[in-house]
C-alpha cells in the first residue's frame, strides 16, 4: 500500500496516516499508557506509578472499568464514537434517579425493519476513570 493511500484530503490541508497499530501489536507491548500530548508509552508495567484504568478485550472491542457511584461497572470503550450510549442493565441498577431524566423516543433502522424506543437522557454522569472524573 502506498503512503498516499491514507492521505486525508481535509481542503486545505491534509492527514497522513502512516500506520495504522491494530491489537495484537499492542497486546505485544503489555502495558500501554496514554499521554496527554497525544502520544503513549509501552512496555513492563513496573516503569509507570500512575494511577489509570484496566483494559480488557470482549472479542475485539476494548472494555474499561468505570465507577459509577461508587460501583465499579465495565463499559466499553469507542475511540471513535460521537457520544455515550448506557445499556438497559444501567438502567435497571440506576433507575431510582430516572425520575430527573428527560424521556424521550427514538427509531432505528436496519435489514431487519425498523425498532422504537423509549430512551432517558440523563443529564450527568460522573465516570470515575482510575484516578480522574470525566463528567
Amino acid at each position: 500500500m502506498s503512503g498516499t493511500a491514507v492521505k486525508i484530503n481535509l481542503g486545505k490541508q491534509t492527514y497522513q496516516i502512516n500506520g495504522i497499530i491494530g491489537y495484537p501489536v499492542f497486546q505485544a507491548l503489555g502495558t500501554v499508557t496514554f499521554l496527554h500530548s497525544g502520544e503513549f508509552e509501552a512496555g513492563d508495567k513496573t516503569r509507570s506509578n500512575r494511577d489509570g484504568t484496566r483494559m480488557y478485550m470482549k472479542l475485539l472491542t476494548p472494555v474499561i472499568d468505570c465507577g459509577v457511584e461508587g460501583k465499579n461497572l465495565p463499559f466499553t470503550f469507542d475511540a471513535g464514537a460521537s457520544g455515550t450510549n448506557l445499556s438497559v442493565r444501567y438502567y435497571d441498577q440506576f433507575h431510582s434517579a430516572a425520575r430527573t431524566w428527560k424521556k424521550g423516543h427514538t427509531k432505528s433502522f436496519g435489514a431487519g425493519g425498523m425498532v422504537k424506543r423509549t430512551i432517558y437522557f440523563q443529564p450527568q454522569l460522573n465516570l470515575d476513570i482510575g484516578d480522574k472524573t470525566a463528567t
